[in-house]
């Protein structure tokens, strides 16, 4: 198979071949109805990533945690569709009980918005924000495809100029900030790049080991063992300073592409109208898990920042956010999806 097919039959699948309501058939199985309760009795998180990336590990790290301090067990399930946007979709429609929540990266929740014209859902009013986690950074990465002499942005950009086969660039999820930076790329620097939008973080990680792509935007504690061994490399990472386990990389801001600086967010949230003593709850088992050193271990392994916010914080980080990156948007004339 040639480069060109392969990308666009990841594109299309993400993990495997999709069914016809658009999810991985061999996850088609965990995609829950509104109403529906896990069979064992455990409360559900739901992501709309497939397997495989930080934001997976994350989760599982903080479940881990929280066995000993909430019941009942929680256990997290991968909805996939719609740029991620059915996994938000279900939990919206879900019962406000507590045993539905959504494990959300905050473009789901603040870029969104801004980008589709039918959403699904409202983030500000549809949710219960319970508790946000671990800031994260993303990266210009490089792979094998690419030659060592390509050190910089600039040196990659010259470099894709004689090589206008390798223009592509992966990103996950079309609209996500992953996206919003490659267009902010190509129009701040004339950039003979094509943004290409994946299903998730695995299959772009794959692409640039392999060669199909040159080059990928992801979330910073992604492939951690490529970078380490040099199969990958960091060319930019997009938080205004250089962040944690890259101290190496300069920031977009320091090559002169402020725009491209942004960084996001993990948080957890439920169905609006749930009852306050089980919020409470929820949010005083989430804080205590967070706050054990084995969290604090994992978001370090993870090239996260840890965020201690109230919920009144929160909610002015999500309407802060909202109003910044619709003028990012404005700013970059793009148009609705």
């Amino acid at each position: 198979m040639t480069h060109l097919a392969r990308r666009q039959a990841l594109r299309r699948i993400g993990l495997g071949a999709l069914g016809a309501s658009g999810v991985p058939a061999a996850l088609a199985q965990q995609v829950p109805s509104a109403a529906a309760s896990a069979a064992d009795g455990s409360a559900r998180l739901l992501f709309g990533i497939p397997p495989g990336a930080a934001g997976t590990t994350l989760a599982q790290a903080l479940i881990g945690q929280m066995v000993s301090r909430y019941t009942p067990p929680i256990k997290i399930e991968h909805v996939l569709g719609r740029e991620a946007r059915r996994s938000a979709e279900v939990v919206k429609s879900a019962l406000p009980d507590g045993n539905t929540l959504l494990h959300a990266q905050s473009a789901l929740i603040t870029l969104f918005p801004s980008v589709y014209r039918e959403l699904g859902y409202a983030p500000q009013a549809d949710f219960t924000p319970l508790a946000s986690l671990s800031e994260y950074a993303f990266m210009l990465l490089v792979g094998p495809r690419v030659p060592a002499s390509v050190r910089t942005l600039d040196d990659f950009l010259r470099w894709v100029g004689d090589n206008p086969a390798a223009r592509q660039v992966g990103v996950v999820l079309k609209g996500s900030q992953g996206w919003l930076m490659a267009q902010h790329l190509v129009r701040d620097r004339d950039a003979p790049l094509q943004p290409v939008a994946y299903a998730g973080t695995t299959p772009v990680v794959n692409e640039l080991l392999g060669g199909g792509l040159a080059a990928g935007i992801v979330v910073t504690g992604n492939a951690r063992e490529a970078l380490a061994d040099g199969r990958l490399r960091a060319l930019a990472v997009s938080s205004p300073q250089r962040w944690l386990g890259l101290p190496d990389t300069p920031c977009f801001d320091e090559i002169g592409l402020s725009g491209m600086a942004m960084t996001g967010w993990y948080g957890w949230f439920g169905p609006a109208g749930m009852a306050e003593p089980v919020v409470q709850r929820l949010r005083a088992a989430i804080g205590e898990a967070m706050a054990t050193p084995e969290l604090t271990q994992a978001l370090e392994r993870l090239s996260m920042r840890p965020l201690r916010e109230t919920p009144e914080q929160l909610r002015e980080r999500i309407a802060t956010e909202t109003t910044q990156y619709a003028q990012a948007v404005r700013q970059a004339r793009l148009s609705r999806i």
